[in-house]
């Protein structure tokens, strides 16, 4: 249950901070803004921008919410602490002392009541944090090149379907991985780029991945990125100062290979 929060989590933040991306891209060139920016700045710089920039408003926005869960965290378990009975409480910090990792807080509070919460691990938390990131930047890129391609957002129905279809895909994947998180289709798909940041991210929920595995997954995303800004940013360089005419995936294909 935590792996499937986790990554639909994942999925809702790259859907949400990378249409945020292509919106961004589409008012800029609308409104004539990046032939004023072009003029000093290369294309590549200037996608990179725009999605560092929104990606920097996600880590915001990502550490304030862990910051008001950690404080709703200590407030119900100061609430919840002062009712628990004294042998119950004897128990908990009993247990506690075994594992001394653990504190009172939420989770020992509600542990004394008989409500047990799942635990998370470092590592999942390592990964999910690295999985968002590299999941952002790589899809992101993707919608900044989109974006670049039209000149109003409803144009970029048709050209966003091959982005977003790996996504939707990978939440259709989830249940088999949760269900076998150590078969071989859930060992091979968590290790490609377009999947690897929700599925792996429920592989590590779900179970203990071997090492070897999580280093190549996290060597194959870093490449997966820096091959999706490369691929963006050769759409991107024409796209920003194309006009008039909504291109085909054909054209935008071609884009890619041609040289200014």
């Amino acid at each position: 249950m935590v792996g499937y929060a986790a990554g639909f989590m994942i999925y809702m933040l790259i859907f949400l901070y990378g249409t945020m991306v292509m919106r961004g891209v589409v008012e800029e060139k609308a409104n004539r803004i990046i032939e004023v920016i072009a003029s000093s700045a290369r294309p590549f710089e200037i996608m990179m921008g725009k999605v560092v920039g929104i990606g920097l408003v996600g880590l915001t926005q990502l550490v304030l919410w862990v910051a008001l869960g950690s404080l709703v965290t200590m407030g119900v378990g100061a609430l919840i602490a002062p009712s628990v009975s004294p042998d119950t409480m004897n128990q908990v910090q009993q247990m506690q002392a075994n594992n001394p990792s653990q504190g009172m807080g939420l989770g020992g509070a509600l542990a004394a009541s008989g409500i047990v919460l799942p635990n998370i691990s470092m590592v999942s938390i390592l990964m999910f944090i690295f999985n968002f990131f590299a999941g952002y930047f790589l899809y992101a890129s993707l919608f900044a090149a989109v974006g670049s391609a039209v000149d109003q957002e409803s144009d970029a129905n048709s050209l966003t379907f091959p982005i977003t279809l790996p996504v939707i895909l990978t939440m259709l994947f989830i249940g088999n991985v949760i269900a076998a998180p150590n078969g071989t289709f859930a060992v091979v798909a968590s290790m490609i780029p377009l999947f690897s940041p929700i599925l792996m991210t429920v592989r590590v929920a779900a179970t203990d991945v071997p090492a070897w595995q999580l280093l190549t997954s996290i060597a194959l995303s870093i490449g997966g990125f820096f091959g999706a800004i490369w691929l963006a940013s050769r759409i991107y360089r024409i796209g920003i100062l194309s006009y008039g005419k909504k291109p085909t995936l054909k054209e935008i294909a071609r884009w890619i290979t041609l040289r200014v």
